[in-house]
């Protein structure tokens, strides 16, 4: 796309074929000759009085073009590429925040799209998406390069299901956009019979790790010296593991740890179970509640 620095000195193009014109005009064609006055007066008489017809020579032509050229050298003619319009869905879901050697999903998510923007050209224009059951979050909208990477810098996993196919349709329907990131721990699904997103370029992790969302819901004080804890699954897969809870007592300024025998639960997919713990009643102590699936322990969150 063509544009102008100084579109103003424009003007001055017009004014030069004006200027030129004027000058030709009176310059005409002919050559200065020494005659008598005689001679001068006879062939005056003999002259129409109205105006001759304009012929410009070639000379004129030139001067304009040159005229043209210097008038848009200093308007600032640039050549200007159309900004391109890519939108990034960055799956924050639950499952973003298990660890995935030294660092979370998200961590990596974060580092791929960072290597993404930094290949991509200098004209590309964001818009930063993360998963909603209803509808996509939009973080920001047409951002350059520097102001997405700092947005990206902020987002965190949230407590929320895996969204990211339905995001992904959301999105590819919202805007024209020339082409779609997703940045997630699952390959996407796109189905759209009213698609207007452009191509979608999945970034998906690939560890061959089941994925098991489990978490701890809420815990609280229940009657007869019990803790009701309420555990949800947000795996596609039925889950059993192992809950229970360590109690701290204080006696004599030193704390004392009691382990109490776990229970085995069993949750389906997507399901949510609720279980209630032995604690005791003591006011003094206090309880740790833990989850443990086939011997290792899955990290809090």
């Amino acid at each position: 796309m063509m544009n102008f620095l100084y579109p103003s000195l424009l003007i001055f193009t017009p004014l030069a074929g004006a200027y030129l014109y004027y000058v030709y005009r009176k310059k005409g064609d002919g050559q200065r000759r020494i005659v008598s006055s005689l001679i001068l007066l006879q062939h005056l008489a003999q002259t129409s009085s109205h105006r001759r017809k304009f012929s410009p020579p070639f000379q004129f032509f030139f001067d304009l073009l040159i005229a043209i050229l210097i008038s848009v050298a200093a308007a600032g003619l640039i050549y200007q590429s159309e900004d391109t319009q890519v939108a990034i869905i960055i799956d924050n879901s639950l499952s973003s925040a298990a660890q995935l050697g030294a660092s979370s999903r998200l961590e990596y998510l974060l580092d791929q799209a960072t290597t993404a923007i930094g290949r991509a050209e200098s004209n590309v224009r964001y818009d930063l998406y993360t998963p909603r059951a209803g509808s996509p979050i939009l973080i920001g909208s047409d951002l350059y390069p520097q102001e997405a990477l700092s947005l990206m810098a902020s987002i965190q996993p949230l407590f929320v299901e895996d969204q990211i196919s339905q995001t992904l349709q959301k999105v590819a329907d919202s805007k024209n956009y020339s082409s779609i990131l997703v940045f997630s721990d699952r390959a996407p699904t796109q189905n759209s019979s009213n698609n207007r997103g452009g191509t979608v370029a999945p970034f998906a992790i690939r560890d061959n790790q089941p994925l098991k969302n489990v978490a701890i819901l809420n815990a609280q004080n229940h009657a007869q010296n019990k803790i009701a804890v309420g555990i949800a699954n947000f795996g596609n897969e039925q889950v059993s593991l192992d809950i229970g809870s360590i109690e701290l007592h204080k006696l004599a300024g030193k704390y004392t740890e009691v382990t109490k025998t776990p229970m085995r639960v069993t949750i389906p997919a997507h399901g949510r179970r609720e279980v209630f713990l032995n604690a005791s009643p003591k006011k003094s102590a206090a309880s740790f509640i833990w989850l443990e699936r086939n011997g290792s322990p899955l990290p809090l969150r």
